[in-house]
């Protein structure tokens, strides 16, 4: 770290390097949010697509029943020495949360999610201080093959065990197994023309997935 002016520059290279690039992955790069191309910091964008090099750890624990006879079970997403474990339960849909009244548990939580190709975000219980952060059956099938593959394997469990009905784990196997494109929340491409007079065509996200899905598009 050293001083530069009024402010101070951090540089990292080598394995520090993608260890800081990890930091932004988890805890939320802000100057990559917002659409004001004069606040981003491209350097930034680069860390993390050095820090999506980090796999994601998905696994689970055994089918439950809730006190309430619903069918449950645990799945814990870590990455870098990080971890959250969140609740699975199986309604008419795939139900995946984690809840919490520390606001910052859930937003790494929610961040995690995101790595995993899954759009999630933040959200209040009404009237209470508990946040949380959930996702269904459909935003589930659009993230990473990982994840899509832990819940399949616990919707096979839960359905060996009678935990759910045939035609119903048919259904979410389907698209759990296929995966899915959904509509709400596709890419944006910002266009414009550069000095040289070029068309630029320029895709960001903070979500590695997205980027290679719309490399590998492209």
């Amino acid at each position: 770290m050293r001083r530069a002016g009024t402010a101070f520059q951090v540089a990292a290279s080598g394995g520090d390097a993608v260890r800081l690039a990890r930091l932004y992955l988890l805890y939320g790069p802000p100057l990559l949010e917002g659409g004001d191309e004069r606040l981003i910091n491209h350097k930034l964008a680069e860390a993390v697509v050095l820090g999506a090099k980090g796999a994601l750890n998905i696994r689970w624990d055994g089918i439950r029943r809730t006190k309430g006879g619903r069918v449950a079970a645990d799945l814990t997403i870590s990455e870098g020495g990080v971890e959250v474990k969140y609740n699975v339960y199986l309604r008419n849909d795939i139900l995946l949360q984690f809840r919490s009244s520390n606001r910052g548990r859930v937003e790494l939580a929610a961040h995690l999610l995101k790595l995993a190709g899954v759009d999630a975000e933040v959200g209040r219980e009404s009237g209470k201080d508990i946040w949380y952060v959930r996702a269904t059956t459909d935003k589930l099938a659009a993230g990473r093959k990982e994840l899509r593959d832990a819940l399949a394997e616990i919707v096979r469990e839960a359905l060996a065990k009678g935990g759910v009905d045939a035609g119903k784990a048919e259904r979410w196997l389907e698209k759990l197994e296929g995966g899915l494109t959904l509509r709400e929340g596709q890419p944006k491409y910002h266009v414009r023309l550069a000095r040289s007079g070029a068309l630029e065509v320029r895709y960001r996200s903070t979500n590695p997935g997205n980027i290679e899905r719309e490399a590998t598009a492209a």
